[in-house]
């Protein structure tokens, strides 16, 4: 039996070494390989879609104590990937309730086609005004 002595002087046992023999060592290894792959699968999202990207990995350990006066530790992990960065688009409601493009509140220009003969290729300087001639 220890005294509170003995608990003083024992201090906390490393969360890592507890962590290390859980299932027989299992969880930490899927641990370890689960976030190996997470850490690829960011940077390949980064890669392939020039956008930052954001993952987790989260560990949950359970305890459960038994009558006989053990504690069984258990664990979990849940891995969150990136998700693909999908486009949206800007609407406007209508009175119906319908989503439109258009600006309701908008009026549309008169756009018409204007006459006129195809246009001749011409020389510009480099900023941009017709070239000179003399």
């Amino acid at each position: 039996m220890t005294t509170k002595d003995d608990e003083k002087k024992e201090g906390p046992r490393g969360f890592a070494v507890v962590l290390q023999q859980i299932d027989e060592g299992a969880l930490h290894g899927e641990l370890s390989e689960r976030l190996q792959a997470l850490t690829k699968e960011i940077a390949e999202h980064v890669a392939s879609s020039g956008n930052d990207a954001r993952g987790s990995l989260t560990l949950t350990v359970s305890l459960a104590g038994r009558r006989n006066g053990t504690i069984e530790v258990t664990g979990d992990v849940k891995i969150k990937t990136p998700k693909v960065r999908r486009g949206g688009s800007v609407f406007w409601p209508t009175k119906s309730g319908n989503l439109s493009t258009e600006n309701p509140r908008q009026g549309r220009l008169p756009l018409r086609e204007v006459p006129g003969g195809a246009a001749q290729p011409r020389d510009v300087d480099a900023d941009g005004r017709p070239a000179r001639t003399v």
